[in-house]
């Protein structure tokens, strides 16, 4: 497994914060974000985020709040401690973005937050008479991290990020 890459006192923050999940990503991939800016600039960033559906959803809601007021008590703009650190904490060091090659109807066969092995079917792109056109597998071991939602796909379209765990 490869290590968690991340300047000593954003790792800090990221553990004092309490999601879920930590990234560590040093920008570059989406063109035009913050911490693509940071990055560029040598300026420390972190970035919180939940969910991994693209639906807002109230546990997504509440971890997210938390996330922020333990993160805003962690640098002292908020008085108090951050809430104790949950045990699972998971460190992921690479996203995979995985798209269909077809266009059709997306039939997942994992659920978000599950572990995956390389080769493993993430699920099937079928067309509207029910023929499957493509089987969609992971690229690397890791969790599923985001999923799609909606059940149409045209040909790109995300389907799922595989995200590969370390640290």
């Amino acid at each position: 497994a490869r290590s968690l890459d991340l300047d000593p006192s954003l790792h800090d923050l990221a553990i004092k914060s309490d999601m879920e999940v930590i990234w560590a990503n040093k920008g570059g991939r989406f063109g035009g974000s913050i911490g693509d800016f940071a990055n560029a600039n040598d300026l420390p960033c972190i970035m919180l985020e939940s969910g991994g559906t693209g639906q807002l959803c109230e546990p997504d809601i509440e971890e997210m709040a938390s996330g922020l007021r333990n993160t805003l008590k962690a640098i002292g703009l908020v008085k108090g401690e951050p809430a104790p650190r949950r045990e699972s904490q998971l460190f992921m060091v690479n996203g995979n973005w995985v798209r269909a090659y077809r266009a059709g109807l997306f039939y997942p066969e994992v659920k978000l937050g599950q572990r995956v092995d390389k080769g493993s079917t993430i699920g099937f792109i079928g067309n509207l008479f029910g023929y499957i056109t493509e089987e969609i597998k992971s690229p690397v071991d890791g969790i599923v991290f985001g999923l799609r939602h909606s059940a149409v796909a045209d040909v790109g379209s995300y389907i799922a990020n595989i995200g590969e765990l370390g640290g």
